[in-house]
């Protein structure tokens, strides 16, 4: 019984080394290391630079941090969203899915192109039409991947529709300041001082009770004040 246990023992430690081994030669085997990077989806994006944020050719395929390459490539300004898996037995797809254009966002003369998340983009450029948000605050260039009030871009994205949808009026133009925030400037020529995200539905029923007790016509030519403190304020 003694001599069965033993050599019950023996083959148990044989297999741990033989596993051992196994995991070594695997690790250090050329054949099981990272050998090619393939970068799908990239238009705008250099596929080069998207290689090196992997960082991890020539590493071995056990236990790869792919989701640490794909943050990596995620931070890239062009690149909106990334993932990165492995093609078995050495090589890694990296899919990427780039940052779309939504308009432009004018800082002394200048229209840099951005996305919804305001950040500023190079090569592709918005559809014929796409908005503008002239600045009159910023001072200084803006360069690949800066990123521009992401709050004011989504107010003017929701006056685009609603504007001829709930009004039946047109918006000439977006302006921005640090201050007062987001103001449209309607066909007519009504200035709509929106300002903030904050409460954007309620500021919106009361332009549209303005507008409806006073038409547009009335409201031609002024600047309606929306921003909180003391109420609506048409001047």
């Amino acid at each position: 019984m003694a001599t069965r246990a033993r050599r019950r023992r023996l083959v148990l430690w044989l297999g741990v080394v033989a596993a051992f081994l196994t995991f070594v030669g695997l690790h250090l085997s050329p054949l099981f290391r990272v050998q090619e990077v393939e970068v799908v989806g990239a238009h705008y994006v250099d596929p080069q630079e998207v290689k090196e944020a992997v960082k991890l050719k020539g590493r071995s395929i056990i236990a790869l941090p792919l989701e640490d390459a794909a943050d990596r490539v995620q931070g890239l300004p062009m690149v909106r969203e990334a993932s990165v898996s492995l093609r078995w037995p050495h090589r890694l797809v990296v899919q990427v899915k780039e940052r779309s254009p939504w308009g432009y966002w004018v800082r002394q003369g200048y229209a840099y192109v951005v996305d919804e998340d305001g950040v500023v983009l190079e090569g592709p450029m918005p559809p014929p039409g796409a908005p503008s948000i002239i600045e009159t605050s910023g001072v200084g260039p803006l360069r690949l991947g800066d990123r521009v009030d992401r709050e004011a871009i989504a107010v003017a994205r929701r006056l685009q529709g609603w504007a001829p949808a709930i009004l039946g009026t047109q918006v000439a133009s977006f302006h921005y300041d640090v201050q007062r925030g987001l103001s449209v400037v309607t066909s007519e020529g009504t200035t709509v001082v929106v300002g903030r995200a904050e409460g954007l539905e309620y500021k919106l029923a009361v332009w549209e009770a303005l507008a409806q007790k006073l038409g547009p016509k009335a409201l031609a030519g002024r600047m309606v004040d929306l921003r909180p403190g003391g109420g609506p304020a048409l001047r």
